[in-house]
């Protein structure tokens, strides 16, 4: 009765062994991005998909006849507040940029809050190439010096503004310094070349969890099938 006790007490340490690794793999190694310009580099395509559901026209013109600069703000997508709205699946154009909204000097485009690392980087991979593409059309040039880009926090009067993108980039270990400088790299075509190696380590990262996912299942297998003489052998040694 003694052993039987014992046999089930290491069969159950087996199976929460296996689980253990099964959790630890799972979530240690789950998408974590060092650097999203860097990751973003690593992708050989760079596609960007607009659906214009709506692409109305406003009826408000700009101040100088043309628009000023680009403001980012993240949010859920106000029609009424923005011109076009940017999740990693790519852009919905609410208004044309050619129309003005109520501050008449800038288009504004607004990233939906991701949840997962990998989502973020495409998403903020659209939004760059989206707002690159804006400033080719419009003789905009992304110096800050000019101030044509903008951060919501920026021009909100409100510091509490719900729209301010800082603290969702901070989220994920970026900031609006970094998201200009890939505008910047759209703009003049010369997107950063990734570091030798980046691309090995994320392969070598996905085949290692694999293997401690088997292994933790193996354990758990094991542990289930216990008591058996040959386990037990193995356990005493």
């Amino acid at each position: 009765m003694r052993e039987r006790r014992e046999d089930r007490r290491k069969g159950f340490s087996l199976v929460w062994l296996g689980l253990l690794i099964i959790i630890i793999f799972s979530g240690l190694f789950f998408p974590e991005i060092p650097n999203i310009n860097t990751y973003i580099s690593t992708k050989t395509a760079h596609n960007l998909l607009i659906t214009k559901i709506k692409d109305s026209d406003t009826g408000l013109k700009y101040h100088k006849k043309y628009p000023e600069g680009i403001v980012i703000s993240e949010g859920r997508g106000d029609a009424d507040k923005v011109h076009a709205y940017i999740d990693n699946h790519g852009v919905i154009q609410f208004h044309t940029p050619n129309s003005a909204l109520d501050d008449h000097k800038y288009i504004h485009i607004e990233l939906k809050e991701e949840d997962n690392p990998v989502s973020f980087a495409h998403s903020i991979d659209n939004a760059a190439i989206y707002a690159a593409s804006l400033m080719h059309q419009y003789n905009l040039k992304p110096n800050n010096a000019n101030h044509t880009l903008k951060s919501k926090s920026e021009i909100s009067k409100n510091k509490s503004d719900q729209m301010n993108p800082n603290e969702y980039f901070e989220h994920y270990g970026y900031n609006s310094n970094q998201f200009f400088n890939l505008i910047k790299q759209y703009y003049y075509g010369s997107l950063v070349k990734p570091p030798l190696g980046l691309s090995f380590f994320e392969k070598l990262i996905t085949i290692l969890r694999i293997i401690a996912i088997i292994v933790g299942i193996v354990a758990i297998i094991a542990g289930l099938i216990l008591p058996t003489k040959r386990w037990v052998i193995w356990w005493d040694k």
